[in-house]
């Protein structure tokens, strides 16, 4: 990676974009993870968790180095403080991807059709919000060099937009996914029921952090 401060430099949004990038590595290896799980191919479950958690470390190297770096720059304190404020809720995308993967690969649990089939529309879901996070974040640069021209502003409050539609689908799926849940709790022993209920949410948490994002992006950059 090359130093966050030469970045700074030139845009002030490009280590956030980087920062993104590794929070898509993240995000990319989560439905292949569900699917392994409910197939209950352990062995490709660990593997996946682990990979997880590699890219979530990479994630977190970048987040440290623009924080150090940020406390040294020419940014003034709202602005400084408006961008670690986004960075937290990014990353906390990535924590959120570790965390489904941390829960899956601590207990071997059969998981119901139904109950599967929903919970795989949310990961669905919840990887469609974090690609659009990041297809923000992407354009971000652009957006400073060209000092905010009305057309790029235009694209990212459209996207913006798009990924608050997508945000609010996922609750819905969400909620759907824990009502399958509950629906055929008799054939579940309670710790059963907890676990799926925190794999669900932990999905569902993706999607709000990737939210949290864009609210903190359109704070930082100005609805015009």
């Amino acid at each position: 990676m090359r130093t966050i401060g030469g970045i700074f430099g030139r845009s002030a949004y490009g280590p956030l974009h980087e920062h993104a990038l590794k929070v898509q590595d993240c995000i990319g290896l989560l439905l292949p993870l569900v699917k392994s799980f409910l197939e209950r191919n352990w062995g490709e479950v660990t593997r996946l968790k682990q990979e997880i958690h590699q890219r979530e470390a990479e994630a977190d190297k970048i987040k440290n180095e623009i924080r150090r770096s940020l406390s040294h720059s020419f940014l003034h304190s709202v602005e400084r403080t408006e961008m670690l404020l986004t960075l937290k809720s990014q990353d906390d995308v990535a924590d959120n991807c570790e965390g489904v993967a941390w829960l899956l690969g601590i207990r071997q649990t059969p998981v119901l059709g139904e109950i599967g089939d929903a919970t795989i529309k949310v990961c669905e879901q919840a990887a469609s919000v974090g690609s659009v996070l990041v297809s923000v974040v992407e354009k971000l640069p652009a957006l400073e060099e060209r000092s905010y021209p009305p057309e790029q502003m235009r694209a990212v409050n459209a996207l913006i937009d798009e990924l608050r539609t997508e945000e609010h689908t996922c609750n819905i799926l969400e909620h759907d996914a824990l009502r399958e849940v509950f629906r055929n709790e008799g054939s579940l022993d309670p710790v059963s029921v907890v676990f799926l209920m925190q794999i669900i949410q932990r999905l569902g948490g993706i999607a709000d952090a990737a939210e949290n994002t864009a609210d903190c992006i359109e704070r930082m950059i100005g609805r015009r």
